[in-house]
């Protein structure tokens, strides 16, 4: 039997989050394998390239963030559903600063266009779980798709907009943006003329 390989998957992208969150985009593999103390070969072994590995670690990074904002996205209450998303954003950067960093490694669009190939289904599908369901939620409310660009600014946009000066600070991401973002995606979701004769819930 051969032996079992040092360094596992998960090893090898934890690693590459501490380098990204103290280095952001200019992090490299020779960090990594250093961190690891490994041969910067047995990285390239995984990941072929640069782009695989911070890739790799750019869709993890995504998939955690979307499991908390869908969680909070299905409370039974469509608007309040929604308000708690939006709060999601600044809760999940400051309790977990690392993994908000590797959050600005890419956007999705532009990586879509330069993709390792072992990456592209996964980056292709990221979203599609979290617009299908913000659809839902928004349908829920009587909105239309004509809504949905308002919809992301407040759930979204705005708070990503509110946390972003903060990233990688000594300071961490302040207390005030979480309500902040709850008072602007509610304002936002007020602009929005739902139909059906739909009346948004109260905060909760």
């Amino acid at each position: 039997m051969g032996r079992p390989p040092r360094f596992t998957e998960e090893g090898i992208l934890d690693a590459a989050l501490s380098v990204a969150a103290s280095r952001g985009k200019q992090a490299t593999v020779d960090e990594v394998a250093t961190v690891l103390d490994a041969r910067v070969g047995s990285i390239y072994y995984r990941y072929p390239s640069r782009e695989s590995l911070f890739g790799a670690l750019w869709v993890r990074s995504v998939r955690r963030f979307q499991a908390v904002f869908l969680g909070a996205l299905a409370h039974p209450d469509p608007r309040t559903g929604l308000i708690h998303a939006a709060a999601t954003i600044p809760d999940y950067c400051r309790a977990h600063p690392d993994e908000a960093v590797a959050l600005t490694l890419y956007r999705h669009r532009a990586l879509l266009v330069a993709c390792p190939p072992n990456l592209y289904e996964d980056v292709a599908g990221l979203n599609v779980e979290l617009l299908g369901m913000l659809a839902q939620v928004a349908a829920g409310l009587g909105a239309t798709e004509a809504d949905l660009p308002m919809i992301t600014a407040a759930t979204q946009l705005v708070p990503y907009g509110l946390v972003r000066p903060y990233l990688g600070t000594p300071d961490g991401i302040p207390e005030w943006a979480t309500p902040a973002a709850r008072a602007a995606a509610a304002a936002i979701l007020d602009l929005i003329p739902w139909h059906e004769g739909r009346v948004a819930a109260a905060d909760r």
